[in-house]
């Protein structure tokens, strides 16, 4: 793992693989997974139970929901906040903000499907 040396919060049950670069003011939500050679930049913010699948780059300043899956090869660009529940597609490039339970896929990314809310 490589990171960076301020402010940076990883929570309790954190699985971190090898290969993953994870910048300064970032903070890793309780229960998250991020999976080999993943980019998390500067001040993202990665909410709980997300999965972070393969070679995922996570540009300055987005957001993760919590019980989000980020599929393989994604990259979510600067200032995006990615809803709770949501399945982004693998290779999708998210460059706009995402709501809540639903999934998205493509170049740019776009909804395909919405799921019900999370029974917590």
């Amino acid at each position: 793992i490589n990171m960076g040396t301020f402010d940076i919060h990883i929570g309790d049950g954190c699985n971190i693989l090898s290969g993953v670069a994870i910048s300064n003011s970032a903070n890793i939500g309780q229960g998250t997974i991020i999976y080999y050679n993943s980019i998390i930049t500067h001040d993202c913010q990665v909410g709980n139970f997300v999965q972070i699948s393969p070679n995922v780059i996570t540009l300055g300043r987005c957001e993760i929901g919590d019980f989000s899956y980020i599929g393989a090869g994604s990259i979510i660009f600067p200032d995006v906040i990615i809803g709770s529940n949501v399945i982004v597609g693998a290779g999708s490039l998210v460059t706009k903000d995402v709501p809540d339970n639903c999934t998205v896929v493509g170049s740019p990314a776009k909804i395909t499907k919405t799921s019900d809310p999370l029974n917590l």
